[in-house]
């Protein structure tokens, strides 16, 4: 610092304020995946305003070559000469409004889709193969695992069981598993369990609610045993999903502890259940005695 230089002060009216950070919004994937499935849906629709102006241009381009080669003795002439000079100035009107419009912003279908491409390649919507990762946003805890090949074992009924770990005394909010599997007959889906049950790596028993998919030879069904035991087991036919195609099963509670079971974006069933019920879970897997292969994708869990 030279001798003239004045050293540095603050007057009482600076202050310094931290930058805010980015609020992240908790969005499960399952609903994006339906907003794409919109937006693929929307019609690319017309350009009205260029369709217009080649029209006019078109038939402008038409009336002034009909001009140039007509003798002007000819009936009706004139009329020739004024649409052609009509149609000009409409032809300049329309390009001068198209141009103006283009400073606007609008959005397309392709912009729509775009926009979604850039979210897509700059969040992480993706785990690591074979790992799983946790982060919390608004209270919730969230959880995945990816790619893993289940097939029959010497458990009961070929059980394959995978337990989802959460916090002591958490609540699970929302599973949900993407599978496919090409086999002729297998079952996938999520045990719940309260902490006071006797036994776990089965697929029905007291304190416990089971909730899969079934596929036997194509027929495809949503069955529920609300109370872990046979009597009292729910079945919904399943006709609008292919069962070799990639399938999402999820399970959805509120804070009130009222579900809804989604297979795909489509509801298939609610219900209100014992909220001790969400304290334990896992994916389960089997064919009975059959062989069989289930591809699980992804499976995500959110818990509070």
């Amino acid at each position: 610092m030279e001798k003239n230089d004045k050293p540095l002060s603050f007057s009482s009216d600076l202050q310094l304020v931290q930058q805010k950070s980015d609020f992240g919004m908790l969005l499960p994937k399952r609903e994006w995946d339906r907003l794409r499935k919109s937006v693929n849906q929307l019609s690319t629709g017309i350009n009205w305003w260029e369709s217009s102006f080649f029209f006019i241009l078109s038939t402008t381009v038409t009336l002034w070559i009909t001009v140039f080669t007509l003798e002007k003795t000819v009936k009706n002439y004139q009329w020739f000469v004024t649409g052609a000079i009509t149609f000009t100035l409409g032809t300049f009107i329309t390009g001068l409004a198209m141009k103006q419009l283009a400073r606007k912003d609008g959005s397309t279908k392709k912009d729509i889709v775009e926009n979604m491409d850039y979210i897509e390649n700059n969040l992480d919507f993706k785990s690591t193969p074979g790992k799983s990762k946790e982060h919390s946003n608004v209270g919730q805890n969230i959880k995945a695992f990816v790619n893993l090949s289940l097939a029959k074992t010497d458990n009961s009924q070929g059980l394959q069981y995978q337990p989802l770990e959460i916090h002591s005394g958490a609540l699970f909010s929302n599973l949900t598993a993407v599978f496919s599997s090409k086999s002729p007959y297998w079952r996938v889906g999520f045990k719940l369990i309260k902490p006071a049950a006797e036994s776990t790596i089965t697929t029905l028993g007291n304190n416990t609610a089971l909730f899969h998919l079934s596929n036997t030879n194509g027929e495809m069904s949503l069955d529920v045993y609300p109370d872990g035991t046979a009597g009292s087991h729910f079945r919904k036919k399943i006709t609008s999903i292919n069962s070799s195609d990639q399938i999402s099963l999820t399970i959805d509670r509120n804070e009130k502890n009222f579900i809804s079971v989604y297979i795909n974006d489509s509801v298939e069933y609610n219900d209100r259940f014992d909220s001790e019920l969400f304290k334990k879970a896992a994916l389960l897997t089997w064919a009975d005695d059959h062989k069989y292969q289930v591809l699980v994708h992804r499976v995500e869990y959110s818990y509070n």
